[in-house]
């Protein structure tokens, strides 16, 4: 199998991400997730040669960060965007 028939048939995420598939892996709205990363609760994008992308790893940590915040008074959604 050649890199070219197999680029559009993985069946995980790739490493970098710009701003609209970074948004849909962690099942958000693009304005959400931007405004979440103006915020600082997303990581930064990186700049490869002017292409804005997010990493992965990076993604997943923050997500995983998320997991310690006590979820159990108030909609954690909106307590990041300041809504509650």
């Amino acid at each position: 199998m050649t890199a070219k028939s197999i680029s559009d048939q993985t069946c995980y995420p790739p490493r970098a991400m710009r701003a609209e598939r970074a948004a849909a892996y962690l099942d958000l709205s693009k304005s959400t997730f931007l405004r979440l990363v103006e915020d600082g609760v997303m990581p930064q994008p990186i700049r490869i040669k002017g292409v804005v992308c997010w990493d992965r790893l990076d993604l997943d940590a923050a997500f995983e960060g998320f997991k310690g915040i006590d979820q159990s008074s108030e909609n954690t959604m909106h307590k990041l965007l300041g809504m509650g």
